[in-house]
């Protein structure tokens, strides 16, 4: 770690030795990787750069924030809700999937 992108103080150092060759970077893609790199870059006191192709940050990660569907499942019986996942059937076989086995998974 040069001067310019010091480690992190709450974290040990690592094993292997590495020197920052400068105290800019870009990174490349604004999915969960990329996040998690700027995350640890701007730790050290780096300033950085995110070029992104799509208009929102998160890349597929930002796809995966709906939660479970688990229609049917006995939590949501616990709460008064009935649900046959008829809305989600019209998306396809992988929703069908998911009403089938979506309610039996969650509760696993």
């Amino acid at each position: 770690f040069g001067p310019s992108c010091p480690a992190p103080v709450s974290r040990p150092r690592p094993t292997l030795s590495l020197r920052m060759a400068a105290d800019r970077v870009i990174v490349v893609g604004g999915g969960l990787a990329g996040l998690s790199a700027t995350f640890e870059l701007l730790e050290r006191g780096c300033s950085v750069t995110i070029v992104e192709k799509e208009e929102n940050l998160g890349g597929n990660s930002s796809k995966a924030t709906d939660g479970i569907a688990a229609p049917g499942s006995a939590l949501q019986a616990a709460a008064g809700i009935s649900d046959d996942g008829a809305d989600l059937a019209k998306d396809g076989p992988a929703a069908k999937a998911l009403i089938n086995d979506g309610a039996k998974d969650f509760e696993w």
